[in-house]
This record gives structure tokens, C-alpha cells and sequence, in this order.
């Protein structure tokens, strides 16, 4: 690392990109889906302003910032705020929805007390988060419907905010008690990000179904959020003396180069045989268990930390390589870049209209749907630099299904009521 030009790199970044971030970053919404990429990226990119100008990483780092920065700009100029439209429900849908809500809140409370016991009770299974990814291997779908939890508990928010009903102290009462449940049971998982974003998903929910959020209470949930994932991580880390000391949370501040890191390893490695998209195809192969496909193909995380980082971890962990390295290990590093770049603004575009739609759609269901989309498509876009994509959407998939589910029973029951003229989950009350 040269000095000298790690100077010149801080004052053109201090100098020049500041102002002009600050300057996009102030207009009237913060939680856009540009926004909240932006934030997750240059927060998992600083490492990028210690390298000096000769490295590659620091001139992808400023690239995907321009593009984000652009992208910003673009919302301000030409995208519209949609004002949330409220929905008119059949007699009865909101209680069957909400009860349906509880039965699979207890579901997977049962599923995670079974996994817990399976592991020879909680004191044991605290002792494997660790080696999470060897001791979980073979139990994806119990983990995918446990997770399952923290996007319903967005779910619940959403239909509560979408009626054409002002929510009372009650309503807000028995959310409050949900993300309680849901915020224990999926913390127990080991994922931090699973966890967070059961909080920042009811932010965003918030922010454009009903008014638009403080700075100030944004500022206070990003300095929450920055100190809880460094002090999950540091308790994940030593499970058997949890202490959380200030070099304890030191030792988690590797997350400050989450998007950058891969990319140094890309490029230290010098790997010239291509995957060709192979990596791409495990957002659909990955559905598929591996008991009836043993062989199918490996994971972009997987190949990447076995052939780039030379297995540094034996199998214990993997490094997600993030979209601009997987889209490099496929195509090369200038058709890989242009890829990522395509792929970025893609899942902007996608986000974007699932949010519109979502927001204008006057049916209960339909609208949960489009809001949940919209949801699952940010959570992609907005982590794309530090995510394995392709592991990512065969994790979302299942739980978009359980919520598909969840509407469509729903919907099921209501038909039933109104044919045999049932009143007995009607007269269920707050």
C-alpha cells in the first residue's frame, strides 16, 4: 500500500464525490431503492479508499458509485412518488389472512424448537452457529421456513397499512408482539442480515405506505444497525465467553469490505478458466435438494472461495463473491463488468415498477403480493455487491411460495364462508 497515492485518492474522493452525494442524497425520500443501494454499498466498500490508484478495485469501486449516484439522479428527475392507494377487502379477509398469519408463526416456532432439540438443546446448538454451514448442510428447507418468518412479519404490516381501516392500538399490539417472535426466532439462525431486515423492511413498509421517515430516525437505525451486526457478529464469533469488547467489535469491522474484498481476491488469484454462467443457473438448480441431485452444480460462493481463495476456510465458510465478481468469474473481466453494470440497473428497474404496481393496486391480496415482490427484488438489488445471487433467489423463492400460499388460503377460506355462509372465523375479533 503506497502512501502517496492514498492521499491524492482521499482528497479526490472527500473533494469531489461528497458534495455531489450529499447534494443527490438530500432529496425528498431517502429510502428509494437506489438510496438504500447506495448505502449498503458504500458502507461495505471504505476498504476501497486505502487502496492507491494503481489497484483495479479502487476504479470498479468508483465506477459502481458513479452508477449509483446516476441512478439516484434518475429517480429524482424522472420518478414520481406514488401515493399509496387503500384496498377494499371482502367481509372477513383480514381475519382470515391475520389467523393464517399466527398458525405459521407457530410453525415455525415448532420447526425451530425441533431443530434446536435435534441438536442436543439450546446450549449445544449455540456452540454450532459457528460452523453453521457444515452442521446445517442437508436442512435448507427447515431453515428457509423458519426465515420464512421475518418476511410474513412484513406481510403483516403491509395488510394492516393497505386496508381501508385506520389501525388501532390493538392492531399495532399484536404486530409489535409478531416481529418480537419474529426477530428471536430467525436471530437464532446465526444471519444477522436475516434479522436486520425485519426492522428495515418495516421501515421501508412504513416509509411508502404511510409517511415518509425521519432522517433522523433513519440516521439512529443506521448507527443501530452498524453497531448490532458487529456485535452479533463478535457474540457469533465466540459462542462459549460472550463478551462483547470494543476489540471484539474491531475484529467484526471486516464488514467494511464486504464489496471489495472479493474483488481483491479476483484479482490476486489470477484465475483464468471462465464458468460461463454456469453460476447464473444455480438460482434454479439450487431448488432442487441435493438427495435427488447430488451432483448439481455448485454455488457461485462455493466455487469462488475453493478455486479463487484456495479454500482458505477447508469448508467451514464461503466468501460471496458479489455480482461484479460472479458475473467476472463467468464472462471475463470487461463482459463480466458491463454485465454487473446491466444486472444493477436491472434489478433498479425491476424494484422500481414492482413498487408503482403495488402501490396503486386497490386488491388486498394482490397487493400484499406486489408489495412483498417489491420487498424480495430490493432485498436483492440493494445487497448485490455482497450477496451470491444465485443462492439468494433460490432462498426468496420459497418464500415468495409461502406467501403466495398464505393469500391464496386465505382467499380459499373467505369462498368457502360466503358459500356455506359460515360466520365462525367472521366473528373472530382484536
Amino acid at each position: 500500500m503506497d502512501s502517496e497515492l492514498n492521499f491524492p485518492v482521499l482528497v479526490f474522493f472527500f473533494l469531489s464525490l461528497f458534495p455531489i452525494t450529499f447534494v443527490i442524497l438530500i432529496g425528498r425520500d431517502a429510502l428509494t431503492p437506489a438510496r438504500l443501494f447506495f448505502y449498503k454499498f458504500f458502507l461495505t466498500s471504505l476498504g476501497a479508499l486505502l487502496l492507491d490508484l494503481t489497484n483495479p478495485v479502487f476504479w470498479v469501486f468508483l465506477l459502481i458509485l458513479v452508477l449509483a449516484l446516476v441512478i439516484i439522479h434518475v429517480e429524482n428527475t424522472f420518478c414520481v412518488k406514488v401515493i399509496n392507494v387503500r384496498t377494499r377487502e371482502r367481509p372477513g379477509e383480514w381475519n382470515n389472512i391475520r389467523i393464517l398469519i399466527w398458525l405459521h408463526a407457530g410453525l415455525c416456532l415448532a420447526t425451530q424448537q425441533a431443530l434446536i432439540f435435534s441438536f442436543g438443546g439450546l446450549e449445544a446448538y449455540f456452540r454450532l452457529l459457528e460452523l453453521r454451514v457444515v452442521e446445517f448442510a442437508g436442512m435448507g428447507p427447515y431453515l428457509v421456513f423458519i426465515n420464512s418468518l421475518g418476511w410474513i412479519n412484513g406481510i403483516f404490516l403491509i395488510i394492516i397499512l393497505a386496508r381501508n381501516v385506520l389501525p388501532t392500538r390493538r392492531f399495532w399490539l399484536e404486530y409489535s408482539l409478531h416481529t418480537l417472535l419474529s426477530l428471536s426466532v430467525v436471530s437464532l439462525s446465526g444471519s444477522r442480515g436475516a434479522t436486520l431486515h425485519i426492522l428495515l423492511n418495516a421501515l421501508i413498509i412504513f416509509n411508502v405506505m404511510a409517511r415518509p421517515v425521519s432522517r433522523r430516525l433513519l440516521y439512529g437505525f443506521g448507527v443501530f444497525g452498524i453497531l448490532a451486526a458487529l456485535t452479533m457478529g463478535a457474540i457469533r464469533s465466540d459462542l462459549e465467553n460472550i463478551a462483547v469488547s470494543p476489540q471484539a467489535l474491531l475484529a467484526q469491522a471486516n464488514i467494511l469490505g464486504y464489496s471489495t474484498r472479493p474483488l481483491e481476491v479476483f484479482f490476486e488469484a489470477d484465475v483464468e478458466e471462465l464458468e460461463y454462467g454456469m453460476t447464473l443457473l444455480t438460482s434454479f438448480t439450487n431448488l432442487v435438494p441435493r438427495a435427488i441431485w447430488p451432483d448439481k452444480p455448485d454455488i457461485a460462493g462455493v466455487i469462488f472461495t475453493r478455486d479463487y481463495a484456495f479454500d482458505a476456510w477447508e469448508g467451514y465458510s464461503n466468501l460471496a463473491p458479489g455480482i461484479i465478481v460472479e458475473m467476472m468469474m463467468n464472462f471475463g473481466f470487461f463482459c463480466g463488468l458491463l454485465m454487473a453494470l446491466v444486472t444493477i440497473s436491472a434489478f433498479w428497474f425491476a424494484a422500481s415498477a414492482l413498487l408503482r404496481r403495488g402501490l396503486q393496486c386497490k386488491a388486498l391480496g394482490k397487493k400484499a403480493l406486489l408489495l412483498a415482490a417489491y420487498l424480495m427484488t430490493l432485498n436483492v438489488f440493494s445487497g448485490l455487491t455482497i450477496i451470491d445471487l444465485g443462492y439468494t433467489i433460490s432462498s426468496l423463492v420459497p418464500q415468495f411460495v409461502f406467501i403466495f400460499l398464505l393469500i391464496f388460503l386465505a382467499k380459499i377460506v373467505g369462498l368457502f364462508q360466503r358459500r356455506v355462509g359460515s360466520s365462525s372465523w367472521k366473528n373472530v375479533s382484536l
